[in-house]
C-alpha cells in the first residue's frame, strides 16, 4: 500500500492479510465490537470512540488508530505522537528500533513487518493484552481490511509478530541470565552470557525504560574487544598513557583509549599499517573470528604458535595467517567450530564474532586447561 501524503501527512490504514489458523498458528477469540463484548472480550470503549483519530492516524477500522486509542487510555500515554515519521503500521518498529525487541510484555506493541504474519503490504500492529508464555500471547486490534478482533498468536507458526515495541508497557518485561530482557534462560550460550555479566566484562546496553539489553547476535566492534580483554586480565594499570595516541584514529578522548593503549602495548594488537608509519585501529569495525583467534591467543602472553600442518577445519589452510592461532583456539577447547552438512568441520574465519559467541570465547578461555 502506497504511503498516504495528505494534509494528514501521518495517517495510515492497517490492512491486514491473515493466513489460514491452521498454518499461521492464530486463534480468533473473538470478533466484532459487540461479539467480543458478549464473549467477555472488552473493545475498551473503542467501538464508540472510533470516528476520532488518535497520533493522527485513520478514524475507523484501523490498526494503527486503535493502538494509539489503546495507548493513550490504557497505558497514560501523551496524546501527541511520540515519534515524527510517518507511514504504514510496519513503520512503527522501525522509527521505534531503540525500544523494538523480542520479549512480549502486557501493554506493548505487537508489531508485524510488511508482509510478515499478520501485515499486508502495510503491515500491522496490535495490542498485547496477555502474555501465558515466552511462546504465546493473546493480542486484539483493528484493521482497515476487517474488524475488531482478539486473537491468540503462539510462536510454532507464521504468525508471530517481527517484534514488540515497548513505549509504556503495563508489565515490564522479566530480566533473563545476566540482568538482560533480550536473553532467554534457554539461550544457547546463556550460562556464558550471565558469566560475562556478573565478571563486570560486559554493562550491556541501557534502554530507553532503563531495562538492560545485550544484543546477542550484534557483531563485536574492536574497540568492544578492547573493553573486553582488558576486563577479562583484570584491568590492569595503565600508567603514562600517551598524550598522542598510537592510531590514528583513536583519539585520546576515546572512551576505550586506556583499553586500546593497553591492547596495543602488551602487544595484541598492532594495528593497521596505513602506509605511511603510521597505524589505524579501526575502533568500529567488527572482530573477526581470524582475529579474535589471535587476540585471545596473544593474551596469554605465550609465544605465538606455530602453524599446523595440516587443519582441523576445512575452512583454514596451513597456510592462513592465522592458522596456529586458530589452531590453538580449538586446542585449547574455546571453539570448536561450526559442523557442516557432510559432517566436516569449518571456522568460518572471515566472519565477524558475534557478542553471543564472544561471551563463550572468553569463558571458555577462562576454563581451559
Amino acid at each position: 500500500m502506497r504511503l498516504l501524503r495528505s494534509a494528514l501527512a501521518v495517517a495510515v490504514l492497517c490492512l491486514v492479510v491473515v493466513a489460514a489458523p491452521a498454518q499461521a498458528r492464530l486463534t480468533t477469540l473473538c470478533t466484532g465490537y459487540d461479539g467480543c463484548t458478549r464473549a467477555g472480550y472488552s473493545d475498551f470503549g473503542y467501538g464508540a470512540a472510533s470516528g476520532k483519530m488518535y497520533w493522527q492516524q485513520y478514524s475507523g477500522h484501523n490498526c494503527t488508530n486503535y493502538v494509539a486509542y489503546r495507548l493513550i487510555t490504557t497505558n497514560g500515554m501523551s496524546t501527541t505522537k511520540p515519534w515524527s515519521g510517518f507511514g504504514n503500521a510496519y513503520t512503527w518498529g522501525h522509527y521505534n528500533a531503540a525500544i523494538t525487541d523480542g520479549i512480549p510484555a502486557v501493554g506493548a506493541v505487537a508489531w508485524w513487518d510488511s508482509n510478515q504474519g499478520l501485515g499486508g503490504a502495510a503491515g500491522h500492529v496490535s495490542y498485547v493484552e496477555k502474555v501465558v508464555s515466552a511462546n504465546e500471547i493473546w493480542v486484539s486490534d483493528d484493521s482497515a481490511s476487517g474488524d475488531f478482533h482478539w486473537r491468540k498468536v503462539t510462536r510454532d507458526g507464521t504468525g508471530w509478530p517481527t517484534g514488540f515495541i515497548h513505549f509504556k508497557d503495563m508489565d515490564q518485561p522479566v530480566p533473563g541470565p545476566g540482568g538482560f530482557v533480550d536473553v532467554a534462560s534457554t539461550h544457547v550460550f546463556a550460562a556464558h552470557i550471565e558469566w560475562l555479566s556478573t565478571t563486570g566484562i560486559t554493562t550491556g546496553y541501557t534502554r530507553p525504560d532503563r531495562y538492560l539489553e545485550f544484543r546477542p547476535q550484534q557483531p563485536v566492534l574492536r574497540e568492544q574487544m578492547a573493553a573486553f580483554l582488558y576486563r577479562l586480565v583484570g584491568r590492569p594499570d595503565v600508567p603514562d598513557l600517551p598524550a598522542t595516541s598510537p592510531f590514528t584514529d583513536v583519539s585520546t578522548s576515546h572512551v576505550f583509549y586506556r583499553e586500546i593503549v593497553w591492547l596495543y602495548r602488551s602487544g595484541i594488537t598492532t594495528g593497521y599499517d596505513n602506509g605511511d608509519g603510521t597505524q589505524s585501529f579501526r575502533p568500529a569495525q567488527p572482530v573477526l573470528r581470524e582475529q579474535m583467534a589471535a587476540f585471545l591467543q596473544r593474551t596469554t602472553r605465550a609465544p605465538e604458535p606455530v602453524a599446523p600442518t595440516a587443519s582441523s577445519f576445512t575452512d583454514v589452510d596451513p597456510t592462513h595467517v592465522f592458522a596456529g592461532h586458530i589452531a590453538w583456539l580449538a586446542s585449547a577447547g574455546i571453539t570448536t567450530g561450526y559442523v557442516e552438512p557432510d559432517g566436516s568441520a569449518t571456522f568460518r574465519p572471515a566472519q565477524p564474532v558475534l557478542r553471543e559467541q564472544m561471551a563463550a570465547f572468553l569463558h571458555r578461555y577462562t576454563e581451559r586447561p
